[in-house]
């Protein structure tokens, strides 16, 4: 979905994207939606999106794309902050360590609903019960023990069996 919307919507000028597609009905002028409001502008939704993937997939194009959005929109931050709030709260990830809690094996999806219950704002949550070939997770699966890993930039600690010991490694940081 990430590509259709790079080919469809994606604007090569201001390197943001349209709020219309290039297959839509042509219009007067195809706006781009920077400023966010009580909904987030949907290319903070974007480039937000671009920033998980990129950790998702290990896609160092979709973070650049993020960062480049970024480094457009930042300028105008200290003009009127709270029209991007979802931006600065993108930024914060760049800012601080972002991490990817990955949890692998037979109980991966109830390690992932406890690691869910307390809020951390700069990490991602991923898991598989079985072996998948996916950056996040190549490797991590050892035999049928349920881990959990703690990475940063997909370096990670030794891995956990329970949330709270997982929860410690997130409030030592």
């Amino acid at each position: 979905m990430a590509d259709y919307v790079q080919n469809h919507f994606y604007d090569e000028k201001s390197e943001m994207y349209f709020f219309t597609s290039s297959e839509d009905a042509a219009l007067v002028a195809r706006n781009i939606e920077s400023s966010d409001n009580v909904i987030p502008a949907s290319n903070s939704i974007m480039a937000k999106n671009l920033y998980l993937l990129s950790h998702y997939f290990s896609n160092v194009e979709y973070l650049k794309r993020a960062q480049k959005m970024l480094h457009n929109i930042s300028p105008n931050f200290n003009d009127y902050p709270s029209a991007y709030s979802n931006w600065m709260d993108l930024q914060l990830n760049f800012v601080y360590d972002f991490y990817e809690v990955v949890a692998t094996g037979p109980e991966a999806n109830q390690k992932l609903e406890e690691m869910q219950q307390v809020y951390y704002p700069n990490k991602l949550v991923a898991g598989a019960k079985t072996a998948f070939e996916n950056a996040l997770f190549k490797g991590r699966l050892k035999g049928e023990e349920t881990n959990i890993f703690i990475c940063v930039d997909n370096a990670c600690r030794h891995p956990v069996k329970t949330s709270k010991e997982a929860f410690e490694i997130l409030q030592e940081d």
